[in-house]
């Protein structure tokens, strides 16, 4: 006896139902014009991302030293509790020094290539014959290599931060205005990234030859790095405190965590002084009591910056940074049609 064996037409529902699907894995795969961005630059976007897996495992790693030094010691001020964390602030301070030249090294070995390399060697001329628009191309590109560089310093910078909060609770270690800190942790690390990558795609854009243009976005990132160094206080409010019952007792001492800007010797009419102008004729030191007669001094005036202005002076200045991307953004479209035309 034979068994007939009917096969579904190929229009019929059943056989398309009866189709396998793709697994969860060849669904998450990128696929198209995605795909081809990181077979094309596979090697640079795994570098990025395996350095910075590297560093936040290290950081977190150096965090739980810390963390085990603390817990080893009396939770006192102490000289021998001081000697032992010594060690951890010289290492912070390199670390976060190092953690600031990140965007820098993102837009020379990132930026700069990643379109100068097609159009040094011809391989963009094809963008204009294929399926895909040169537009898609561009942001495309774009779109991946941001978004490895911002997650990677998402990464870093969230985990240098926890570092830093643990050693900034006792009151040592680099203040929050510090390059070392400000710059490499939360919004800032990543907006400076994303412009160092915008800087260095829009130079390879206009130079096109990838040498040349990794040298020429070295030097602009670092003569952006020199001239952000002034406007970073800018971003924050200053809180005053001034008191009236003279200088004997010396001037309040911030809250912890705060940046002492200035101090000053306030008289009876609101006016200011220095130290300079509190140094009797004839003297090198100045004296108080002479000081609150002459000069009529009631009291002193601080200045600082709390530690509650670090997180809106980030925002603030990511914002700036922003601003400055945009502008970046105008000039890659311009030099995008001049060299995909």
């Amino acid at each position: 006896m034979s068994t007939a064996t009917r096969t579904a037409p190929q229009g019929d529902p059943g056989a398309r139902a009866a189709a396998p699907r793709p697994g969860l894995r060849a669904r998450l795969r990128p696929h198209g014009m995605v795909w081809l961005v990181w077979r094309q630059h596979r090697a640079g976007l795994w570098t990025v991302l395996a350095l910075a897996a590297a560093t936040t495992g290290a950081l977190l790693w150096v965090r739980g030293d810390l963390a085990d030094t603390l817990a080893a010691n009396p939770l006192v001020a102490g000289e021998d509790f001081d000697m032992a964390l010594v060690p951890h602030v010289d290492r912070i301070d390199l670390v976060g020094l190092a953690l600031t030249f990140v965007p820098l090294l993102i837009g020379v070995f990132l930026g700069a290539p990643l379109f100068a390399g097609d159009l040094e060697s011809g391989t963009a001329k094809l963008v204009g014959v294929q399926s895909s628009s040169s537009r898609r191309w561009l942001l495309t590109k774009l779109g991946t290599a941001a978004a490895v560089a911002c997650l990677g310093a998402v990464a870093v910078g969230l985990a240098f931060r926890g570092w830093w909060d643990l050693i900034s609770a006792w009151g040592i270690g680099p203040t929050f205005e510090t390059t070392q800190v400000f710059d490499s942790t939360g919004p800032v690390l990543v907006a400076m990234t994303l412009l160092a990558l915008l800087i260095g795609a829009t130079v390879g854009l206009y130079l096109r030859r990838t040498l040349p243009a990794m040298v020429v976005t070295l030097g602009i990132l670092v003569a952006l790095k020199i001239a952000w160094e002034p406007f970073r206080l800018a971003f924050g409010s200053t809180t005053t405190v001034t008191t009236s019952d003279g200088t004997a007792s010396g001037p309040p001492r911030p809250p912890d965590g705060a940046v002492h800007l200035d101090t000053f010797r306030l008289a009876a009419d609101g006016g200011s002084h220095d130290g300079e102008s509190c140094v009797p004729p004839g003297q090198v030191e100045p004296d108080d009591a002479w000081c609150e007669e002459s000069q009529e001094i009631v009291g002193w005036s601080v200045e600082y910056l709390p530690l509650s202005q670090l997180a809106p002076m980030q925002w603030l200045s990511a914002a700036a940074l922003g601003a400055v991307a945009l502008g970046v953004g105008v000039l890659l479209r311009h030099a995008a049609r001049r060299a995909l035309r």
